[in-house]
């Protein structure tokens, strides 16, 4: 994310870019090329941004950004399934000291 957007970025050359080329963070850092795509709970809401930098302007293409996506839906998948998994963990535990409480009395 740049400047807190929160949408699919591609930059291939930031100093040639118009719209990036006074950005202070890209020009404070040294980074020619910034892809970015954000991540999204399965309700809508976003938590992260999968990105990756080069100080050198790269020939990033459709394809690059199509695959960066596939990895932001597979983390997406991955980080959800995680948190379904504890969720249940910490419901199963809960269970099992009800019913040692309640076999106890």
């Amino acid at each position: 994310m740049v400047g807190g957007a929160v949408a699919p970025l591609l930059i291939t050359h930031a100093s040639q870019d118009p719209r990036f080329q006074e950005h202070p963070g890209l020009h404070r850092y040294g980074i020619e090329s910034y892809i970015a795509v954000p991540l999204f709970r399965p309700d809508g809401s976003p938590f992260g941004t999968l990105c990756a930098l080069d100080p050198n302007p790269a020939p990033l293409t459709e394809q690059n950004f199509a695959i960066f996506r596939l990895l932001a839906d597979l983390i997406t998948f991955e980080l959800e399934a995680d948190e379904q998994q504890q969720r249940r963990e910490t419901a199963l535990r809960a269970l099992e000291d009800f019913v040692a409480v309640a076999v106890h009395d």
